[in-house]
């Protein structure tokens, strides 16, 4: 374990209880091994393996050994896409269209709502997630020749900058747009722009001889079913394999606001722009809470933290980090367990908050008729894969308050203002409804749904609020 002297008093006495909580997890859901990367903006705090590569490899998880990060990967290729619009080569807001022709995906809403850079990367293309096809396909590809695997997955399920909805065609389409504007291989503009300016020496989209005599095996939910190498179709949205210890530099860069170790990699608006949303109905009613740029909000115990995770076929990991609390990690398993991963992010999470009290917006009264004009019935807006049933959940007005009903969960909603608000546990404002194209919209942390039944509204009175 290295250890530099970032955390002071009861936080550093605290460090080796946390480590071993972590590795007893490990240990009780028969994982062969992991990693925990701690950081603040100034140092690394720890950097500690647990267990051992494999169940036939005694070799000891270290510093220097390499996992697969799967989705965290969306967080590297904002960055590249961020340095792209810094060197004024290819802005966020650039549209496909001018850079691919023929684009490669199906837009029916094409003359009035094109795709742009930045809807792929925050998932409000309007585009479902992968076929088994795609998700199968195990032989690495140039992005041209990947997006030929199974174009029909790519038309369009609804109007561009509406909704975020998770898929991974998204990174792989802006990559390749990318790739037009810079004549560069997307892998080869990362290694140059992002990786080796963060001193990430070994991180690489593919697996090299030299990575792959350091890679952990990963194995499926059982722990121990070994799962083979898997080449993402689309390498810039989950191909990324590094050393542990080098996701440190990562954690330093987000939490000095891009700088890091006295060098300015990117402006501290550049940082911002990947934390925060623009191109949801939600966002441009002033909710700057949810997905960004390979980057998304969440909270924990009252506190807002910023992160991502990542599955990769034989390994869960998550970085996140808190702002208020100065404090960053990333988190990863070689086994597709996520519920192991889940219970060692809460001990970690706990760790980063512990001691503080967190700050929660005070409510902003609203007019009756403003509130109980927002209760009614609302169906799912989006789905991220194909088929299945809609959901629904309810908005009620009662005694002056609105409620979000989600099967047997009640939830207040404190009014931030007529059209933001968050739920008790939520500091902050995370959920938003919109009248747009004559309906009423509501977006959040649980999705994104339209209203489909107005309920009948009475006297009431907001002054509690």
């Amino acid at each position: 374990m290295l250890c530099v002297p970032v955390l002071a008093g009861a936080a550093e006495n605290r460090l080796p209880e946390l480590l071993a909580e972590l590795d007893r997890i490990r240990i009780e859901a028969g994982v062969a091994g992991g990693g925990l990367v701690l950081a603040s903006a100034t140092g690394v705090v720890a950097v500690r393996g647990f267990g051992t590569l494999g169940w036939d490899d005694e070799r000891p998880v270290g510093s220097d050994t390499v996992f697969r990060i799967g989705s965290v990967s969306k967080a590297f290729t904002g960055l590249a896409f961020l340095r792209l619009a810094a060197q004024g080569r290819l802005g966020l807001d650039a549209e496909v269209r001018d850079l691919v022709d023929p684009p490669p995906y199906d837009n029916p809403w094409a003359g009035t709502h094109p795709v742009t850079i930045a809807q792929l990367l925050e998932h409000t293309a309007g585009l479902g997630d992968l076929t088994k096809r795609e998700w199968d396909h195990n032989v690495p590809l140039p992005l041209a020749d990947a997006l030929a695997v199974a174009p029909e997955s790519r038309r369009l399920r609804w109007p561009p900058g509406l909704h975020s909805s998770y898929s991974n065609s998204g990174a792989g389409v802006a990559a390749f747009a990318m790739e037009r504007a810079t004549g560069l291989d997307f892998e080869d503009y990362v290694r140059a722009e992002v990786f080796t300016p963060l001193a990430m020496r070994s991180a690489s989209f593919t697996l090299t001889p030299a990575l792959e005599k350091r890679l952990a095996s990963g194995y499926d939910r059982d722990g121990r079913t070994a799962i083979p190498y898997w080449h993402t179709l689309y390498r810039p949205f989950g191909g990324i394999n590094v050393e542990l210890a080098e996701m440190g530099q990562f954690l330093k860069l987000l939490l000095g606001r891009g700088q890091i170790d006295g060098r300015r990699l990117f402006e501290p608006a550049a940082i911002a722009r990947m934390e925060t949303p623009r191109t949801t109905l939600a966002a441009r009613q002033g909710l700057d809470f949810g997905y960004g740029l390979g980057n998304y909000r969440y909270v924990h115990d009252g506190f807002v933290f910023h992160g991502h995770g990542g599955d990769a076929d034989g390994y869960l990991s998550h970085f996140g980090y808190s702002r208020e609390r100065g404090l960053g990690y990333f988190l990863v398993i070689n086994a597709f367990q996520g519920q192991t991963l889940r219970e060692m992010r809460d001990r970690v999470e706990t760790f980063i908050v512990a001691g503080a009290t967190p700050k929660f917006a005070r409510g902003v009264p609203q007019p009756v008729a403003q509130l109980s004009a927002l209760a009614g019935t609302y169906r799912a807006a989006t789905r991220r894969f194909g088929g299945g049933g809609e959901g629904r959940l309810q908005v009620d007005f009662e005694s002056g308050r609105l409620y979000l009903k989600r099967g047997r969960r009640i939830e207040v909603l404190i009014p931030q203002s007529p059209w933001l608000f968050r739920r008790r546990h939520e500091p902050v404002a995370t959920t938003a409804f919109m009248p747009h194209d004559g309906q009423l919209y509501l977006q959040g942390p649980f999705g994104n749904f339209v209203r489909v039944h107005d309920e009948p509204k009475g006297p009431a009175s907001a002054n509690d609020l």
